[in-house]
């Protein structure tokens, strides 16, 4: 999915003169393009007389990150891209997050983070942001899917003795919401199915337990039992949102 978009950008830099830039941030983070291929690319771009753009892996993953999250390709990619190398051409051929932060499309907002907080169970939002979020301990060779924390079916039958009908009628709306999902490997997602979240903590050992803390960004001292659903939802919803905000390199004001 992102690697097809890239190789879509890719396709369009060579036209746009920004492939070497672009390059050496994938092969930081994604593709892992040869130094001789890097070398080549950018000894081409210097016979025609190019300035290179500052390279700051940061500030282009930002970019990419955000152009991802909040869809900013999707009335198209070859004239978007030649909008964003006039936009850098006038910063004095930098990719900076204040530059970032000048277009409506590439800011991030309040509304943006809670838009995407929303998102749910399926779609390709949640999706990506859940596969961003956790780069750091995903495998490329395992296929992972958007699984509940507490599971879905658990909010069709009636509310415990302690919730209100109100209540469990807000938590039946937000259990597909992105602070009640996590990655889970495929297979595991297939045995897990229907045991609630207490029990599928319990039959871990500490070393799981701490993995899965980690990795599904759990909040410390919150409850597993459906009962405190809401102060669960809530307080990882805060973690996310932190989460994301570092992500995209906003200090969240």
């Amino acid at each position: 999915m992102f690697y097809l978009l890239i190789q879509k950008i890719l396709l369009s830099c060579i036209l746009l003169d920004i492939l070497y830039d672009i390059a050496i941030l994938i092969h930081y983070d994604f593709y892992g393009y040869t130094h001789s291929y890097l070398y080549c690319t950018k000894a081409a771009a210097e016979l025609r007389g190019i300035k290179p753009i500052e390279i700051k892996p940061i500030e282009i993953k930002a970019y990419l990150l955000r152009a991802i999250l909040f869809n900013y390709f999707r009335n198209g990619t070859k004239g978007i891209l030649q909008q964003m190398k006039s936009f850098i051409n006038d910063n004095n051929r930098e990719i900076t997050i204040e530059m970032l932060d000048q277009k409506n499309e590439l800011r991030v907002t309040k509304a943006k983070i809670e838009d995407i907080l929303n998102q749910e169970k399926g779609s390709r939002v949640a999706g990506e942001t859940l596969y961003y979020l956790s780069l750091g301990w995903i495998k490329s060779s395992i296929k992972y899917e958007q699984d509940h924390l507490h599971p879905g079916v658990k909010f069709d039958s009636s509310q415990p003795i302690s919730v209100t009908k109100e209540d469990w009628s807000r938590w039946r709306s937000n259990r597909n919401r992105l602070p009640n999902l996590q990655l889970l490997e495929g297979r595991s997602n297939g045995s897990k199915s229907a045991i609630s979240l207490l029990e599928y903590y319990n039959d871990m050992n500490e070393e799981q337990r701490k993995a899965f803390k980690a990795q599904a960004f759990i909040p410390d001292n919150v409850d597993f039992e459906i009962e405190h659903f809401e102060v669960f939802y809530e307080k990882r919803k805060e973690l996310l949102e932190s989460k994301l905000n570092e992500l995209l390199c906003w200090n969240g004001v």
